[in-house]
């Protein structure tokens, strides 16, 4: 029997040459995209290192006048908070910061206890997590059913890192945090996009 001439052993041949082809560009694909997707998270981590990063202390005796209290949140609004701290808890920086630069409102959550997630990283001594929802402009002089500020709580955990930085908020505001910071979480914030949302990136200038 004559084999027909779209099955001679050259089409044959081509054709496997092509699905072998095809393979390996679909496994080199997959390699760059996980090898882009570490990169990028090596890059934030780095600059992450540096956002919440907190100056060393210098002893000295605050004060601060609490805020008004906070009303009671919805179940789903605690489902939400609870969810976030336990990302504090677990110092989750990466799965934390995205969470709240994609859904800022987030910010203004706060659980059955009144505390906002600035009061849960004051609470688990996250130091640097403090820092970076101050650069998002969360209100650190609010106080929860207890009726303690953050500082209250820094000083009763006698956390001197925490109590010196909100006393250099306190003497000189938030505009020069905001300002040296916030091009910097921007450019996270993208990166962070790229990995969890798969956009694509911005082109260069």
């Amino acid at each position: 029997m004559q084999v027909p001439e779209y099955l001679n052993s050259s089409v044959i041949s081509n054709a496997g040459s092509q699905i072998q082809t095809k393979s390996k560009h679909v496994f080199f694909q997959c390699i760059l995209k996980l090898t882009t997707t570490l990169s990028l998270k090596s890059i934030i981590m780095n600059e992450l290192k540096f956002l919440y990063q907190l100056p060393f202390p210098q002893i000295q005796e605050y004060d601060l006048q609490p805020g008004e209290q906070i009303k009671k949140p919805s179940t789903n609004q605690i489902q939400k908070i609870l969810n976030l701290q336990r990302l504090i808890k677990l110092n989750e920086k990466i799965v934390f910061t995205f969470r709240i630069v994609s859904e800022p409102s987030l910010l203004h959550l706060f659980d059955s206890n009144g505390c906002t997630l600035l009061h849960s990283a004051a609470l688990n001594e996250r130091n640097g997590t403090f820092k970076i929802l101050l650069i998002k402009r969360i209100d650190y002089k609010k106080t929860y059913n207890e009726g303690r500020t953050i500082l209250d709580i820094a000083i009763k955990q006698k956390n001197q890192i925490l109590i010196d930085y909100i006393y250099q908020i306190k003497r000189k505001g938030l505009k020069e945090l905001h300002s040296n910071n916030q091009i910097i979480l921007n450019r996270i914030s993208q990166n962070l996009k790229i990995i969890y949302l798969q956009v694509e990136p911005l082109e260069s200038t």
